[in-house]
Protein backbone atom coordinates (compact mmCIF):
# COMPACT_ATOMS: atom_id res chain seq x y z
CA UNK A 1 0.00 0.00 0.00
CA UNK A 2 1.30 3.68 -0.53
CA UNK A 3 0.45 6.76 1.51
CA UNK A 4 -2.35 7.71 -0.46
CA UNK A 5 -4.24 4.58 -0.01
CA UNK A 6 -3.46 5.32 3.95
CA UNK A 7 -5.14 8.76 3.76
CA UNK A 8 -8.08 7.40 1.80
CA UNK A 9 -8.78 5.18 4.65
CA UNK A 10 -8.40 7.74 7.78
CA UNK A 11 -11.01 10.19 5.48
CA UNK A 12 -13.20 7.21 5.24
CA UNK A 13 -13.47 6.45 8.98
CA UNK A 14 -14.13 10.14 9.47
CA UNK A 15 -17.05 10.33 7.47
CA UNK A 16 -18.33 6.87 8.85
CA UNK A 17 -17.89 8.85 12.46
CA UNK A 18 -19.86 12.03 11.33
CA UNK A 19 -22.37 9.64 9.26
CA UNK A 20 -23.05 8.44 12.69
CA UNK A 21 -23.95 11.15 14.30
CA UNK A 22 -26.62 12.17 11.92
CA UNK A 23 -30.03 11.14 11.23
CA UNK A 24 -31.27 9.11 8.16
CA UNK A 25 -31.70 12.28 6.28
CA UNK A 26 -28.23 13.08 6.80
CA UNK A 27 -28.33 15.85 9.13
CA UNK A 28 -26.90 16.75 12.66
CA UNK A 29 -29.91 16.70 15.36
CA UNK A 30 -28.44 19.87 17.21
CA UNK A 31 -31.54 21.26 19.05
CA UNK A 32 -31.54 21.53 22.68
CA UNK A 33 -33.71 18.59 23.27
CA UNK A 34 -31.33 16.78 21.96
CA UNK A 35 -28.70 18.40 23.52
CA UNK A 36 -29.99 18.19 26.69
CA UNK A 37 -30.50 14.19 26.20
CA UNK A 38 -26.89 13.87 25.35
CA UNK A 39 -25.85 15.36 28.65
CA UNK A 40 -27.99 13.74 30.73
CA UNK A 41 -26.91 10.62 29.26
CA UNK A 42 -23.07 11.96 29.53
CA UNK A 43 -23.81 12.11 33.55
CA UNK A 44 -25.48 9.26 33.79
CA UNK A 45 -22.60 7.36 32.31
CA UNK A 46 -19.88 9.18 34.89
CA UNK A 47 -22.04 8.21 37.73
CA UNK A 48 -22.09 4.88 36.90
CA UNK A 49 -18.46 5.07 36.21
CA UNK A 50 -18.05 6.51 39.86
CA UNK A 51 -20.70 3.96 41.48
CA UNK A 52 -22.28 7.29 42.34
CA UNK A 53 -26.48 6.36 42.72
CA UNK A 54 -29.27 8.77 43.51
CA UNK A 55 -32.23 7.89 45.53
CA UNK A 56 -34.47 9.70 43.03
CA UNK A 57 -32.36 9.48 39.95
CA UNK A 58 -35.28 11.15 38.03
CA UNK A 59 -35.84 14.23 39.61
CA UNK A 60 -34.41 16.64 36.75
CA UNK A 61 -33.32 18.83 39.79
CA UNK A 62 -30.56 16.84 41.13
CA UNK A 63 -27.58 18.78 40.25
CA UNK A 64 -24.17 17.61 38.42
CA UNK A 65 -21.59 15.75 39.67
CA UNK A 66 -18.17 17.45 39.46
CA UNK A 67 -15.42 15.65 38.54
CA UNK A 68 -12.58 18.09 40.18
CA UNK A 69 -12.59 20.36 42.96
CA UNK A 70 -12.36 23.24 40.81
CA UNK A 71 -15.66 22.24 39.00
CA UNK A 72 -17.58 23.67 41.88
CA UNK A 73 -18.98 27.30 40.91
CA UNK A 74 -21.26 29.52 42.70
CA UNK A 75 -24.81 28.52 43.08
CA UNK A 76 -27.83 29.91 41.14
CA UNK A 77 -29.44 30.99 44.47
CA UNK A 78 -26.07 33.34 45.52
CA UNK A 79 -26.44 37.04 45.67
CA UNK A 80 -23.92 38.33 43.06
CA UNK A 81 -22.74 41.25 45.41
CA UNK A 82 -21.34 38.76 47.53
CA UNK A 83 -19.89 36.75 45.04
CA UNK A 84 -15.94 37.53 46.42
CA UNK A 85 -17.18 35.83 49.71
CA UNK A 86 -18.31 32.72 48.02
CA UNK A 87 -15.26 33.40 46.43
CA UNK A 88 -12.70 33.54 49.79
CA UNK A 89 -14.62 30.43 51.28
CA UNK A 90 -13.93 28.57 47.75
CA UNK A 91 -10.26 29.40 48.07
CA UNK A 92 -10.54 28.50 51.96
CA UNK A 93 -11.75 24.94 51.13
CA UNK A 94 -8.78 24.46 48.40
CA UNK A 95 -6.46 25.41 50.74
CA UNK A 96 -7.75 22.97 52.58
CA UNK A 97 -7.83 20.44 50.23
CA UNK A 98 -4.01 21.28 49.35
CA UNK A 99 -3.20 20.78 52.68
CA UNK A 100 -4.42 16.99 52.60
CA UNK A 101 -3.05 15.99 49.64
CA UNK A 102 -6.07 15.38 48.25
CA UNK A 103 -5.62 15.01 44.70
CA UNK A 104 -9.76 14.75 43.24
CA UNK A 105 -12.93 14.02 45.24
CA UNK A 106 -14.45 11.00 46.26
CA UNK A 107 -17.32 10.05 44.53
CA UNK A 108 -19.76 10.84 47.51
CA UNK A 109 -17.74 14.20 47.48
CA UNK A 110 -18.49 14.51 43.28
CA UNK A 111 -22.34 14.50 44.22
CA UNK A 112 -22.62 15.45 47.67
CA UNK A 113 -20.78 19.21 47.52
CA UNK A 114 -23.00 20.16 44.36
CA UNK A 115 -26.06 18.87 45.97
CA UNK A 116 -25.35 20.95 49.24
CA UNK A 117 -24.57 24.31 47.35
CA UNK A 118 -27.75 23.90 46.00
CA UNK A 119 -29.50 23.45 49.33
CA UNK A 120 -30.95 20.43 48.90
CA UNK A 121 -31.39 17.20 51.45
CA UNK A 122 -28.69 15.11 51.23
CA UNK A 123 -28.26 11.55 52.50
CA UNK A 124 -24.86 10.23 51.92
CA UNK A 125 -24.11 6.55 52.54
CA UNK A 126 -20.45 5.82 51.86
CA UNK A 127 -18.06 3.64 53.62
CA UNK A 128 -15.77 5.29 56.04
CA UNK A 129 -12.73 7.25 55.32
CA UNK A 130 -14.57 8.27 51.87
CA UNK A 131 -14.70 11.88 52.81
CA UNK A 132 -18.70 12.32 53.72
CA UNK A 133 -17.21 15.31 56.49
Amino acid sequence: RNKDNDDDDSSTDDNKKQLASRDRTGKRDTSEAKLQQIHKEQIAAFRRSMCIRLGNKHDPHVPDPVSSFGDLSIPKWWDNARESQFQNGLRALNQNIEHGRWKEPTPIQMQGMPTLLERRDLIGCAPTGSGKS
